[in-house]
């Protein structure tokens, strides 16, 4: 089982999503920063690495800021995708000149309205074989924006809520960096020698910070270019 698990990595990392300007075939390796996995402790996010959430994340968000009176330009959805990616969120809220004041309010309103519909949200293709591969020699954890209401239906749903040590969570609303705060807290004598592998710029910056190895998911909500 675990050469088969090894097996299926290896033949994921090599499979092609496209062609490069130059006129290369793009695999899905070319998207990660580092290969190398440590031998003790993987850190993984939630949204964008092992839930494909983007679509779910923006519709809720257009329709919230809708309702509190803000107009969103007009772009089709898939724009709107592509502008997050290449800006992020915030870059969003600061074209539609979103009040700052109520950010804290839109991100709660979000994260409720992502609760409604954690049913329909898929797991990302060969992640759950990935997480399987490796379990027998390092220890994995889960740290996410989102609160424990919301993600633990989905682990249980895609029966992969065993994979890992534990989960942090961000369950009443202080933000992601307070999620690395407390993993810190638990883990400093051993975080040196691990990885965490997420799909924000933001994520990636907080946990260098308290001493993780970054691994860049590229098949999240941001850009290549700005996870360079």
């Amino acid at each position: 089982i675990k050469m088969d698990a090894v097996q299926y990595v290896r033949d994921w990392l090599l499979e092609e999503r496209g062609i490069s300007e130059d006129n290369r075939i793009i695999r899905n390796l070319n998207f990660i920063r580092d290969t190398r996995l440590l031998e003790e402790m993987i850190a993984f996010d939630f949204d964008g690495v092992i839930a494909d959430s983007f679509s779910t994340q923006l519709e809720a968000a257009i329709e919230i800021i809708n309702d509190m009176g803000v107009n969103i330009p007009k772009m089709s959805i898939e724009e709107l995708k592509d502008y997050v990616r290449n800006y992020g969120h915030m870059g969003l809220l600061k074209l539609i000149n979103f009040p700052k004041i109520k950010i804290l309010k839109l991100l709660g309103l979000i994260k409720k309205k992502q609760g409604e519909s954690v049913g329909s949200v898929k797991i990302f293709k060969g992640i759950k074989t990935v997480l399987k591969s490796l379990l027998t020699e390092n220890d994995i954890y889960l740290l996410t924006g989102n609160s424990i209401d919301y993600i633990k239906p989905f682990l249980v749903r895609h029966k992969i809520e065993s994979f890992f040590n534990e989960i942090y969570s961000d369950s009443l609303n202080k933000g992601k960096k307070s999620v690395f705060d407390s993993f810190y807290l638990d883990h400093k004598e051993n975080i040196s020698g691990g990885y965490y592998i997420g799909d924000e710029v933001s994520d990636i910056i907080d946990s260098q910070k308290i001493g993780f190895k970054c691994i860049a998911s590229t098949w999240g909500i941001t850009s290549i270019n700005r996870l360079k």
